[in-house]
């Protein structure tokens, strides 16, 4: 009888306790959007904003005016080399929340136009874009990525991940997740981690994935999963690939454990893209995104339903039976839109015939030589070819056969069609 009535009084005890925490976490949660959204909305291109604790980041090597550390911090995104957020901690009341605002393969000519980042929760990133120049990447175009998942502590709380939106108008752009290739015109919400490997979700717009050289599409209302490597294997090959973690610079104070950079830079695909599925049972996870930060409204495509996922699997086996683009037919998106690199390795493009629509905005190779009078070019993705999937001239190499593209398709930013920039082999996404 006495242990009864002591269980009971420690019950009591901690009934308020266990009321208080349940309402903390939607209050923590938007106490940090919000904080967000204050501080970080003057964000330029190319920075990184601290829009919530915690959120602790490692400069880049040589890099000693580094001031990131109390909300509303903003950095250029080329000095970061590593940053981590902070899971929810309802004791503490922390959740961490950081915006990036990124050129990725965007024109300079578009300066006021910049692909949001929002990550959020336990979140981790690695820059891997190269510190001596060797590379044609824009700043953070390409980075490593590890999210928390199935982390959500209260209906009001997001799962931890990163949300990215491009501009309205701009096409498709490209950046490199986890050695990943990604193009997308769209909004789209990316969690790395647990048995589904890396998984993305588009929510609007259209984005494409490629890894272990074949491509897949990912249209409104569905989600695809690629398996990933967590291993610690290939140390050796580390170095090459990212330099080493750098020493906080004097000041910094060190608030939660930072990243391990060569954790991160383990982190590779292990196997090509699954099918496109409905996110019908991803509902309760997408309903809850802070849509509030992104820079443009959106209205979130309901899922694609079972039926019609069939339907766009036999769709996405004929094209590719057939070597023809993942676009252009059905319920595909439109070819024009997408980055055509994706699916054409070839170090420069032919410049439009008359009559062919112009070239993406995404696309920034040079224009290849001309052909002599007797040869024909090849079919470019970017022109008449793609609206016309049955055309002969698409089993050409550059019609998009996404299942014999190389690696280096994720940069198709390596040279300009009015400036000769260098070759994209040299801007591999990792």
């Amino acid at each position: 009888m006495r242990l009864k009535w002591l269980v009971y009084s420690l019950l009591l005890c901690l009934a308020p306790m266990l009321v208080l925490a349940q309402s903390d976490c939607p209050a923590i949660v938007q106490t940090a959007l919000d904080s967000a959204d204050e501080f970080c909305k003057d964000l330029g291109r190319n920075q990184a904003c601290y829009g919530n604790v915690d959120l602790t980041a490692q400069p880049q090597a040589g890099v000693s005016d580094f001031q990131f550390q109390q909300t509303g911090d903003i950095v250029d995104v080329s000095t970061i080399q590593t940053m981590r957020l902070s899971p929810m901690d309802e004791a503490a009341g922390k959740w961490g929340v950081a915006v990036m605002k990124l050129q990725a393969n965007l024109p300079d000519t578009l300066p006021g136009q910049n692909v949001t980042f929002l990550l959020f929760g336990d979140v981790e990133l690695a820059n891997a874009v190269p510190t001596d120049g060797s590379s044609d990447l824009k700043p953070m175009q390409a980075f490593y990525l590890k999210t928390g998942v199935g982390d959500s502590n209260c209906t009001e709380a997001p799962e931890s991940g990163m949300l990215v939106q491009t501009p309205e108008g701009v096409g498709h752009v490209s950046f490199n997740v986890n050695g990943v290739d990604v193009s997308m015109g769209s909004t789209v919400f990316f969690q790395v981690g647990g048995d589904d490997g890396m998984t993305i979700s588009t929510l609007e717009g259209s984005a494409y994935v490629s890894a272990e050289e074949e491509t897949q599409v990912i249209i409104p209302g569905t989600w695809v999963s690629i398996p990933m490597e967590f291993g610690e294997e290939e140390e050796a090959e580390v170095s090459a690939e990212a330099p080493a973690a750098a020493a906080p610079a004097p000041g910094n104070e060190i608030q939660i454990a930072p990243p391990d950079i060569e954790e991160l830079v383990f982190i590779k695909p292990a196997g090509r893209p699954g099918l496109p599925l409905s996110y019908e049972g991803r509902r309760g996870l997408i309903d809850v995104l802070p849509f509030n930060l992104l820079e443009r409204d959106i209205e979130v495509a309901p899922p694609l339903s079972e039926a019609d996922v069939q339907i766009l699997w036999e769709l996405i086996q004929t094209r590719r039976d057939l070597d023809e683009p993942l676009c252009g037919f059905g319920p595909l998106p439109d070819c024009e839109e997408f980055d055509p690199s994706i699916f054409d390795d070839r170090d420069c493009v032919f410049a439009p015939r008359p009559g062919d629509p112009a070239l993406p905005l995404g696309e920034d190779r040079p224009f290849c030589d001309e052909p002599e009078d007797d040869e024909q070019p090849p079919p470019d993705d970017s022109g008449d070819d793609q609206a016309s999937p049955s055309d002969d001239d698409n089993d050409d190499g550059g019609s998009g056969d996404d299942a014999e593209h190389s690696d280096d398709n994720d940069d198709s930013n390596g040279g300009s069609n009015d400036s000769g920039g260098s070759d994209d082999s040299d801007s591999d996404g990792d």
